[in-house]
Parts: C-alpha cells; structure tokens; sequence
C-alpha cells in the first residue's frame, strides 16, 4: 500500500518487466483495479500532479 497524502491510500497491483540480457534490471508498472476507490485516487492524483497548460 502506498499513501500518496495528496489523495490518501492507494491498493495497487504491480508487474515487472525483465529483460532477458540484463536480469537485474526491470521495469515495474503500479495499476489501480478500475472502479476501486484505489482507481479514483489515482486519477484524481494524475489530475493534481499534471503540468498546468500555459
């Protein structure tokens, strides 16, 4: 669980990604299952973080 304290707790599932080359090095992706209040958070964390248009 990680608590983002713009938003609050966030449940997220995770994957990771190896490389077959290097097997030390991976890329991990954090998601929210869609329609958790994990999910809305995380959209509305997305919102308050994103650069503002000038």
């Amino acid at each position: 669980m990680l608590h983002p304290p713009l938003v609050g707790d966030l449940e997220l599932e995770w994957s990771a990604l190896t490389w077959n080359a290097d097997p030390d090095m991976q890329v991990v992706a954090w998601t929210a299952v869609p329609g958790t209040a994990s999910y809305q958070r995380l959209v509305r964390l997305r919102a308050l973080t994103a650069p503002k248009n000038s």
